[in-house]
């Protein structure tokens, strides 16, 4: 009776195994066909922002940091920004000055982080500065891109 549990157990994780095997190979393939960007696209317009997000495929991930140039966090994410987007080059980063799409919205909860992927809002995170702290460290931002919901890819690395 034991022998026979063990051939139905052994028979399962082979079962699993190829499962898993076979979700990790639709993955890669997936991930292989993604286009890569390696920077931080900077000066998107409002007339060229829905285009901007709406003209990527349904498995790209696009991350938007709404920004002013004159507040010191700002330009600290997008200093950290743009070491991530050389690292995980399948996801599309920009960086769009915040007073060129909208001149009424504050600058109260800025540096902001909008995630799309599908033309569709996934999250969006404000105040990152005070949710990571104030030095942006590299790690505390990957974090909380996936918590975002990003998955962080590369076109020469699979990271997750």
């Amino acid at each position: 009776e034991e022998e026979e549990f063990d051939e139905e157990m052994d028979d399962f994780f082979k079962q699993y195994r190829l499962q898993r095997l076979k979700q990790m190979q639709e993955q890669a393939k997936k991930t292989a066909n993604l286009p890569t960007f390696g920077g931080i696209f900077y000066g998107v317009t409002s007339n060229e922002y829905v285009q901007f997000i709406d003209g990527e495929g349904p498995d790209t991930f696009v991350v938007i940091h709404l920004y002013e140039d004159y507040l010191p966090e700002c330009v600290r994410l997008n200093f950290r920004l743009e070491e991530l987007a050389r690292q995980y080059n399948q996801v599309k980063f920009a960086a769009v000055v915040t007073s060129d799409l909208d001149d009424t919205m504050g600058t109260e909860h800025l540096p902001i982080l909008i995630v799309y992927r599908a033309k569709e809002v996934v999250d969006s995170a404000g105040r990152v500065d005070l949710q990571i702290g104030e030095e942006m460290p590299k790690n505390k931002l990957e974090d909380l891109l996936r918590q975002l919901g990003v998955r962080l890819t590369s076109a020469t690395m699979m990271s997750e």
